[in-house]
């Protein structure tokens, strides 16, 4: 049997058991026999849970662990026989062990090989055969333990799983994640934007996303290219930030290193790239400044028109001549508009992309993602930038029930029960923004035991208020008192600011004050007008704070 550990979906290590011919005929003693492997061979170095292990019995039921709150899912891949009559259940357990605990165990087939196609629950697809041999079921079990003790694993008694073929074992500390990527089970919602990623990315076009910061731009990426790589697609990434670019200049010496660095390892290898591919460029190798900061060219002269279509075609030459599929994901794009010329340098960069080969084109996709919307409306929506050569996934809001189910499960794996209705105000202030929300239910996982009541309810909310309500603070002190007004006139619901009657209302003084009122909150990315014209505020939290401690709405 084989299983790749995986932490925050990084493989850490591989490693082989021979316990294939073994009768493994009790669930949980499958998961007390990964839980050891992956203690064993893990724990001590990545700190994923305790790495105090107690075997002292030689029994698997007798072995015990010392770990805070794990969530263990494992991926099964077996032959259909050995399925026998079980189904989609959940098993748990309430055992004292020092302390209360509950071990949780869900199981649940998920697709299933029959006759060279794959039949996935709830829909029908085909994909790469191999990943799942014919005959063969796939399946999830997913394992919570909780509360710090010492825990003892009890058996449950199902039918032989004796000939798995592989599993995949993925650790982690906490349900509520706001504060990095997920992907995997705490990747909540958006099938429909993963499909129509993969479908564009697997065309070979390119790919625009521009949505507020925290609303799940970079899970939705990571999660999609998690899936093509799980169907056996083969590719390369290249992602770099133009969070701190300010030249042109920049741009190019951080594109030209990040793609050197997928092809090449060595020094000499990056040199001979460089060399070979933007000779007779003002580009020049240099392993000094690559030793010191990462950049593995610097510019021996000013950057000039050609040498800009030099780097923007490294990409496109690399993925032709190595026969790669190369995605290149550039965060924070709309920052080209912060360089010198930038309307020079983005029809270079459209030019460029529009002359690309038919095989280069298959080869090599950009995703350019942006966190202010209006910016990035500049560009690919005012200037139309790209197109025809571009298409926008845009994230719509996750439902309700889905972010119910998330927020009731998670809490349930430490032991605690809150209400839907407190789970729905909550959505309703904070409009399904999924950050917000596990932002809120982390604070209210902390601050609480058991029943969660309203005044915990409430004191995480304050809380999560006083965390962000200095930038609150700070954005209100840069805006003045017209643009004020017109802010009022939003949260009061109004939209036609031009009229006279809303004018006379909110002192906006005149249509064409309006007009450069409307233009400065989308600057500042306050707000944005949706293709209907209605204004929307972009950040939900900060909206429920104007109204409920500016305005007193």
């Amino acid at each position: 049997m084989t299983f790749l550990v995986c932490h925050n979906s990084i493989p850490l290590k591989l490693s082989e058991y021979n316990v294939c011919d073994l009768d493994l005929c009790e669930l949980l003693t499958v998961t007390v026999a990964l839980l050891e492997a992956l203690a064993a061979d893990l724990l001590e170095y990545e700190d994923l849970v305790s790495p105090d292990v107690i075997s002292e019995y030689g029994s698997l039921n007798a072995s015990a662990l010392n770990i805070r709150s794990t969530y263990l899912n494992i991926t099964l891949i077996f032959y259909e026989e050995d399925l026998g009559e079980l189904h989609s259940s959940t098993f748990c357990i309430r055992k004292t062990v020092a302390e209360d605990f509950v071990a949780s165990f869900h199981f649940e087939l998920l697709a299933g090989n029959f006759y060279d196609c794959v039949h996935y629950k709830n829909s029908f697809q085909v994909f790469d055969c191999k990943r799942i041999p014919s005959g063969y079921l796939l399946a999830s079990l997913t394992a919570i333990i909780y509360r710090t003790a010492k825990i003892l694993f009890f058996s449950f008694v199902t039918k032989s799983f004796s000939k798995f073929v592989n599993i995949f074992v993925t650790s982690m500390e906490t349900t509520f994640t706001y504060d990095k990527t997920v992907t995997g089970r705490n990747f909540i919602g958006r099938k429909a934007e993963c499909a129509q990623l993969r479908d564009i990315l697997s065309r070979g076009l390119n790919v625009s996303i521009y949505e507020p910061a925290k609303t799940g731009k970079n899970s939705l990426i990571c999660q999609t290219l998690f899936e093509m790589k799980a169907s056996g697609l083969s590719f390369r990434t290249a992602e770099f930030s133009l969070l701190n670019i300010r030249s042109m200049a920049d741009y190019c010496i951080r594109l030209i290193s990040t793609v050197v660095g997928v092809f090449a390892s060595t020094p000499d290898e990056h040199r001979a790239i460089v060399q070979e591919y933007l000779g007779g460029t003002s580009f020049s190798y240099d392993g000094q400044s690559f030793a010191h900061g990462g950049a593995v060219v610097s510019l021996t002269d000013d950057l000039k028109a050609d040498d800009l279509r030099a780097a923007l075609n490294l990409p496109y030459r690399l993925a032709e001549k190595t026969g790669t599929k190369l995605l290149l994901i550039v965060h924070e794009f709309q920052n080209i508009l912060l360089t010198e010329g930038p309307d020079t340098i983005l029809n270079i960069y459209e030019e460029v992309v529009r002359k690309a080969g038919p095989r280069q084109r298959e080869l090599c996709s950009w995703i350019w993602v942006g966190s202010r919307v209006n910016a990035m409306k500049t560009i690919f929506e005012q200037k139309r930038y790209f197109y025809r050569m571009v298409q926008r996934v845009k994230l719509e809001p996750i439902s309700y029930r889905e972010i119910e189910n998330h927020v009731i499960k998670g809490f349930l794996v430490s032991g605690k029960v809150i209400d839907n209705e407190f789970v729905e105000k909550i959505c309703a202030i904070l409009q399904n923004n999924i950050y917000y929300v596990n932002h809120f239910a982390a604070i209210c996982d902390g601050l609480s035991r058991g029943y969660i009541m309203a005044p915990v309810v409430d004191e995480s909310l304050q809380t999560m208020l006083a965390i962000h309500q200095p930038r609150f603070v700070a954005a209100m002190n840069e805006l003045t008192t017209f643009q004020l007004f017109l802010l009022r006139a939003i949260l009061d619901g109004e939209s036609m600011f031009s009229s006279a009657d809303v004018i006379a209302r909110y002192k906006l003084n005149s249509s064409a004050n309006v007009r450069r009122l409307k233009d400065a909150l989308c600057k500042k990315e306050i707000i944005t007008f949706t293709e209907d014209d209605k204004a929307v505020i972009l950040d939900p939290l900060f909206e429920y704070w104007m109204r409920k401690y500016y305005f007193n709405i």
